[in-house]
């Protein structure tokens, strides 16, 4: 536990330094090492999806490094490290809207990849993110983006063993657009009793596409 309060804390640190950086350039975020996403929110994406942070939780130099380098690869939008970033996230911050900000880039970045070896490494199962609310949505997220690829195929890590809960997750917005987001949920997602209208899974370049 001291180890984990210790990567929560230099975590924090961290968004905070992001926040001072946002606050002079607005529109922007920043990472270690000087790399900045346009993502137009308050927080820095600590080497891009929490592996920063993952590193922090064993103090080790040598890994922190490592994982930095394996950031600045060109293609790092995966649902495993995405897993692991969500993992921090709920740990440090518990920021669900953040959360489904982060994973509409992750889910547009991944239909992006045109490389067959890339994609399909972009759906490697993840370690569970600690909340099995956030872990359906990921299975759900790779399904949507595995089958616009293969219709009707599946990882199958992403297929659910068990019956979706009676209760609704529903992360975004306020009560009252409940039934205005859940007609507009991908049906991967609403299968799974999660309530994410498809304008929270596509960026301006998605436009074009069509959602299942």
């Amino acid at each position: 536990m001291r180890r984990v309060s210790a990567a929560r804390s230099r975590y924090q640190e961290f968004v905070g330094a992001g926040l001072k950086w946002h606050e002079r350039h607005p529109g922007n975020d920043i990472c270690e090492g000087g790399t900045v996403q346009p993502i137009g929110r308050h927080r820095c994406m600590a080497v891009e999806f929490g592996l920063y942070a993952e590193a922090l939780v064993g103090h080790n130099r040598s890994r922190r490094l490592e994982l930095r380098k394996e950031a600045q690869m060109d293609q790092f939008y995966t649902y495993e490290r995405f897993a692991q970033w969500v993992q921090c996230e709920l740990a440090a911050e518990n920021d669900s809207s953040f959360v489904v900000r982060v994973l509409k880039r992750v889910v547009s970045e991944i239909r992006d990849i045109k490389d067959h070896k890339e994609f399909i490494a972009a759906h490697r199962e993840p370690d569970t993110t600690g909340d099995a609310d956030w872990d359906r949505v990921i299975r759900a997220a790779a399904e949507m983006t595995y089958s616009e690829r293969f219709p009707g195929e599946s990882p199958g890590w992403s297929v659910e063993i068990s019956e979706p809960p009676e209760a609704w997750f529903y992360p975004t917005s306020r009560p009252s657009r409940f039934v205005f987001n859940l007609e507009r949920t991908p049906i991967s997602f609403r299968k799974r009793s999660i309530c994410l209208g498809e304008g929270n899974l596509r960026t301006a370049k998605d436009h074009d596409r069509p959602w299942i």
